[in-house]
């Protein structure tokens, strides 16, 4: 559980970091000219503005994480492997995709798409990432992943998970797979 806590947590900083230290260097650059006059004043007070609007919504999602990890203490925790926003475990997903956290159970995924980066393709020896669209009923995640094999291994998994499942653009056969035998994966070279 603390996995998955310290995931979401980074996760959700990450969105919101860039926006809270501008609004921080703002609100102090703006403060050492705020006895110049009436304009500066103002921009005072955009940017402490701009600061509590970010800080607002930084408190508001932490509070929909607390909620949503109350949900979490239900489900066996004990095998996971992460996959860079997600955490792959025994009967479900969890992950941090579109600004929301999301907990979807295998049995109720009904479509998974594998995007190709399209310049590897083009470029001899590119290597970006692929991306695995998943949808649930009333849900969606998607999962970034270096490279198509580590792609395959995880739509496998799916496959295994749940037979049922639609696929779009998976180019390998079915290979059954265990999450014992899947790593923990990274897309390498971000923050």
């Amino acid at each position: 559980m603390n996995e998955i806590k310290k995931l979401m947590n980074k996760t959700m900083l990450n969105t919101y970091v860039f926006n809270l230290v501008l609004g921080l260097v703002l609100v102090i650059i703006t403060a050492l000219f705020s006895n110049q006059g009436v304009l500066a004043k103002l921009a005072f007070g955009i940017s402490v503005a701009y600061c509590g609007l970010f800080l607002s919504l930084y408190g508001g999602k932490a509070a929909l994480l607390q909620k949503f990890y109350k949900t979490l203490e239900t489900e066996d925790t004990t095998q996971l492997k992460v996959v860079e926003n997600s955490v792959l475990l025994n009967k479900s997903l969890v992950s941090f995709s579109f600004n929301i956290p999301v907990l979807i159970q295998y049995k109720d995924i009904t479509l998974v798409r594998n995007e190709d980066n399209v310049f590897e393709k083009a470029r001899p020896g590119y290597k970006g990432n692929h991306k695995i669209y998943i949808k649930a009923q009333d849900k969606e995640a998607l999962i970034p992943v270096s490279d198509g094999q580590i792609a395959n291994k995880i739509l496998n998994f799916l496959q295994t998970q749940n037979s049922s499942i639609q696929f779009q653009n998976k180019t390998t056969e079915f290979e059954e797979t265990e999450l014992s035998s899947l790593d923990n994966y990274k897309v390498s070279g971000r923050f």
